[in-house]
């Protein structure tokens, strides 16, 4: 379960959840013919999409990058870290169609930044809490 503090960022990838479905088959590693007629039946709507991701996601990560220092729970945590993931991913797959890249390539960096902060604070949990600890002492 999730702390009610993500809520509204949860809210927003359940109303563009098909976002996500879209930026898997642009990414599939298929072979053969389905893959062509994959990416001839798609690839029109997968474009069209694509130009509108960077501005759905940056609304989504606008709700969610606040609302981080709140989310104390490691289960929390570890649920920012692949939704997180999910958006690197899907970045990844839309980079290919999109006109917007340098926005695409700025949330991308933007994303790993945050990634890498939680995977510091996931491993290095026990020193946090004890400078925490000094601070709120003095």
């Amino acid at each position: 379960m999730t702390s009610a503090v993500l809520h509204p960022f949860i809210d927003a990838v359940e109303r563009d959840w098909p976002l996500f479905n879209v930026a898997q088959v642009a990414a599939a590693q298929m072979r053969g013919w389905l893959l062509f007629v994959l990416r001839v039946l798609l690839f029109v709507p997968i474009v069209v999409l694509a130009q509108f991701v960077p501005f759905v996601f940056r609304r989504h990560l606008a709700l969610l990058i606040p609302s981080l220092p709140n989310v104390h729970s490691p289960a929390d945590l570890a649920w920012v870290r692949d939704a997180l993931v999910l958006y690197h991913e899907s970045l990844k797959a839309y980079a290919r169609f999109c006109l917007f890249r340098s926005q695409i390539n700025e949330m991308l960096d933007e994303v790993d930044e945050h990634l890498d902060s939680l995977e510091f604070v996931a491993s290095h949990k026990d020193f946090l809490d004890k400078a925490t600890a000094q601070i709120e002492q003095r």
